[in-house]
């Protein structure tokens, strides 16, 4: 059924959204707003699933002064310690907003997020529709439907631009990139999608569907996503990370990397390997490997998935020399992996 809202003495914040005719709607308590404290959003609706295993709000704040909805969520969900996936822009009409996936961990409990954040007439909304993270994949669209159900009573459009200048997307990301279009039009992949660019820091983070997961990356590196991995690499360096997610059919950590020793061994038997722990992972390195007139060192990482049915693998390659800068790019990576599905 549609639910209208129109908040007490804040009429021009009046919404309406689906809601599901078993969920009951929560008596919201006025408040007076601190809108001084940027990240104070007005409790403006609230509704809970039967069991209580799901839960939708609405919290609403006028806009920022400056920036994109993009560099809000951005904010928001840093200070709140959200992770954040899978953003995509979502319209109605003159609506315009962002969709995104997020996942919060507190106080020992994990919560999964269907979120919507909505710009429009200098009002700020933030959609929240989230349950946890054990019940979520069984009310997943049932939130998700009630998030894009949103809208706000009187359209006016939005004052701010839903995401920053493409032009910010670093050169060696932009899918129209000498070197990523060559990959594209050979068939090699697409650049997968670019999250956030956050300069100060040197990084951006990418979605890429091979792993299901969003991970950051070093600007100035190229990335490639063919359904099966995500390759970063280097064209200065010559350094490589590729990543893909594989099923352990039984297998420890061990055990895979014992077949990828035996293996690589078979075929090149003057090579040389050590098993290490890297930052807590299960590794296997080379060295003296032989490709065409190169001579590589390569490692193996396996972390930890959260299903417990799949490995992520990370294979880290560089030239003779080079792997200690090699493993620093791919720890930026490994640290920061957040799966979106397992």
């Amino acid at each position: 059924m549609n639910v209208d809202i129109v908040p007490q003495g804040r009429e021009f914040l009046a919404f309406s959204y689906a809601q599901p005719s078993d969920w009951i709607a929560a008596d919201i308590p006025v408040e007076e707003p601190n809108f001084e404290d940027p990240k104070f959003f007005l409790p403006v609706a609230a509704a809970v699933s039967p069991g209580g295993s799901g839960a939708f709000t609405v919290g609403a704040r006028m806009s920022y002064s400056d920036g994109t909805l993009q560099e809000w969520l951005g904010f928001l969900c840093r200070e709140d310690t959200i992770e954040v996936s899978e953003v995509r822009q979502f319209s109605a009409g003159a609506m315009r907003g962002l969709r995104f996936e997020a996942r919060q961990e507190a106080d020992g409990a994990v919560m999964r997020m269907s979120n919507l954040y909505v710009e429009d007439g200098g009002r700020l909304y933030a959609v929240c529709a989230m349950a946890a993270e054990a019940n979520f994949e069984g009310i997943a669209p049932t939130l998700a439907a009630m998030a894009e159900s949103f809208r706000p009573a009187d359209i006016q459009g939005p004052t701010a631009a839903p995401v920053s200048d493409p032009g910010q997307i670093p050169a060696t990301l932009d899918p129209e990139h000498p070197t990523n279009r060559n990959l594209r039009d050979n068939g090699a992949g697409l650049v997968p999608r670019v999250v956030d660019v956050n300069r100060a820091e040197n990084y951006a983070v990418l979605a890429a569907g091979a792993v299901s997961a969003t991970f950051r990356v070093p600007l100035g590196w190229h990335a490639i996503d063919d359904g099966r991995r995500a390759l970063l690499f280097h064209t200065g360096s010559g350094v490589q990370v590729s990543l893909d997610r594989r099923r352990r059919d039984g297998e420890t950590d061990a055990q895979i990397l014992d077949g990828l020793q035996a293996t690589y061994e078979e075929n090149q038997p003057d090579i040389e390997s050590v098993r290490l722990e890297l930052a807590g992972m299960q590794s296997l390195a080379f060295r003296n490997m032989r490709s065409g007139d190169e001579i590589l060192e390569q490692v193996f990482l396996l972390r930890e998935s959260r299903n417990p049915e799949t490995v992520l693998c990370a294979r880290v390659t560089s030239p003779n020399g080079q792997m200690a800068d090699a493993l620093d790019a791919a720890e930026i990576v490994l640290s920061s992996i957040n799966e979106v599905a397992a």
